[in-house]
C-alpha cells in the first residue's frame, strides 16, 4: 500500500478488485477498502469554514456547560469545531459513529458509551434513555443539518440548545485531489464513488456539472447511512448500495454489493 500526493491509496490488486472514489470519510475506510485489494482515491469535496458569527455561539455555549449537561456530536467536524470551541469543554458527549468518536477521543473528550448507532436520530433516542428528565443538550451541527434528532430530543422532553458549528461548501475544481478525482470520473475509470454525507452529495453534482452527469450516473454509488441514500435520491442518483452502519467494514461490504451489482448490469 502507499499514499501518493496524499490522496491516492494503491494495492497490488487493483485489476481485480476495482477503483473507489472517496468523497469523504476518515483514513480507516482507504485502509480497509485497500486491505480487500482495492484502489482507493481520496477526495475533499467539500470544505470546511467557520458560521457566520465565526463560532461566536458556540463559544458562549460551551463556556456555560455544566458538567451533567448532555452533547451530542454528530460529525467528526463538529467534535473538533466542540473541541476548539473552549478550554477542556465538560458535558456528558454522545458521539455518532466511530469516526465521530474517533474525533472526539483523539481531542481528549470523554465520551459516553452510548449513541454509537449510526444515525443521530437513533443517537438522539439512546442518549433520551441514558439521561434523567429534561436533560440540558447541546447540539453543535452544519448549518445545514438535518432537524430531525433536534425534533426527537425536544419530544422526548429535552432543553436543547441547537449551535451551528460549521458551514460547509464545495470544495474547488482545480483543488489538486478534486481534479484528479473528476479526471478519473470523466474517464470512465471508477467502478464506485462511495458518498459519506448529503452535503458531499450536492457538491460532487456541483462539481461535475451538467456534463459529467452522465459519468456519474453511469458509475456505482454507495451511501454510508440512509441519510446520504436520501439525498442521492433527491439528485436522481440512486445509491446501488447503502452501509449498515458508518463503519469501514460496513463501507466494504456496501462498496462490494455495488461492484456485484454493477457487473451484473453490464
Amino acid at each position: 500500500m502507499r499514499l501518493a500526493g496524499g490522496t491516492l491509496w494503491q494495492s497490488t490488486k487493483v485489476s481485480e478488485r476495482g477503483r473507489v472514489l472517496l468523497t469523504g470519510g476518515s483514513a480507516r475506510y482507504a485502509e480497509a477498502l485497500v486491505a480487500r485489494g482495492m484502489e482507493v482515491i481520496a477526495a475533499s469535496v467539500t470544505t470546511i469554514a467557520a458560521p457566520e458569527d465565526g463560532g461566536l455561539a458556540l463559544a458562549l455555549a460551551v463556556a456555560h456547560l455544566r458538567e451533567d449537561d448532555w452533547v451530542l456530536l454528530t460529525s467528526a467536524n463538529a467534535a473538533h469545531r466542540f473541541a476548539d470551541a473552549g478550554p477542556s469543554p465538560v458535558g456528558r458527549i454522545v458521539c455518532v459513529g466511530g469516526a465521530t468518536a474517533d474525533a472526539a477521543l483523539g481531542r481528549g473528550l470523554r465520551v459516553e458509551p452510548v449513541g454509537a448507532e449510526a444515525h443521530g436520530a437513533a443517537a438522539a433516542r439512546a442518549l433520551l434513555a441514558a439521561a434523567g428528565p429534561r436533560p440540558r443538550v447541546l447540539f453543535p451541527r452544519a448549518v445545514d443539518g438535518r432537524d430531525e434528532a433536534v425534533e426527537i430530543l425536544r419530544a422526548g422532553g429535552a432543553v436543547v440548545e441547537l449551535v451551528w458549528a460549521y458551514r460547509t461548501r464545495t470544495a474547488s475544481r482545480t483543488q489538486a485531489d478534486v481534479a484528479a478525482a473528476l479526471a478519473a470520473l470523466a474517464g470512465g475509470e471508477l467502478d464506485v464513488v462511495a458518498f459519506f454525507a448529503p452535503s458531499q452529495v450536492a457538491a460532487l453534482v456541483e462539481l461535475v456539472g451538467p456534463l459529467g452527469r452522465a459519468a456519474l450516473g453511469a458509475t456505482a454509488r454507495v451511501a454510508i447511512g440512509a441519510t446520504t441514500a436520501q439525498a442521492l435520491a433527491a439528485a436522481g442518483l440512486a445509491a446501488v448500495a447503502v452501509a449498515a452502519a458508518p463503519e469501514p467494514a460496513a463501507l466494504v461490504a456496501a462498496v462490494a454489493l455495488a461492484r456485484a451489482s454493477r457487473r451484473d448490469t453490464t
